[in-house]
């Protein structure tokens, strides 16, 4: 009785398995990070300029045997929205110059002509932005979701092979 094992064929086999693995995953990773940029775009508060919320982007910093992408929003004001601040309080006056319009906020403080109550107002403090966390949340959905998604790309070339 005699045993014939195709060798090359195996090993050409699994270099075939191998290179459709590493496509389908680089593939499912990165509908993934889109999906996670959309969803941090969703939950971003749009208020003012909606700036913050379009700042959401995707860098695909992928090489060699690595995939790797990175979700990020480089305004600052996301880091004052993710993390929070604290209260405020004036350093050298009595009191803190607060604009009411965006006109007295660029020029940078109290310009004649400003009408207290409608330019500008002054107060002893004011009141930090408390933190919205989405970070924390949203980590746990995308880790959920890809975990799924490799398993499936997984099943896919056991089905095919």
């Amino acid at each position: 009785m005699k045993i014939r094992v195709k060798v090359k064929q195996a090993l050409a086999d699994l270099k075939r398995k191998r290179e459709l693995l590493k496509s389908l995953t680089y593939k499912e990773v990165k509908k993934e990070a889109n999906q996670t940029a959309r969803n941090l775009a969703a939950k971003t508060p749009r208020k003012w300029s909606g700036k913050t919320r379009k700042a959401w982007r995707v860098i695909d910093k992928s090489g060699g045997n690595k995939i790797h992408f990175r979700v990020e929003n480089p305004s600052p004001v996301m880091a004052f929205l993710e993390f929070g601040t604290k209260e405020r309080r004036p350093r050298k006056s009595r009191h803190l110059f607060i604009p009411l319009r965006k006109s007295a906020w660029r020029k940078g403080g109290y310009r004649k002509g400003m009408k207290y109550g409608r330019d500008f107002i002054f107060a002893k403090k004011a009141r930090g932005i408390k933190a919205i966390s989405l970070l924390p949340v949203q980590i746990k959905r995308t880790r959920q979701r890809l975990r799924s998604r490799l398993g499936k790309a997984s099943k896919k070339i056991q089905v095919s092979g």
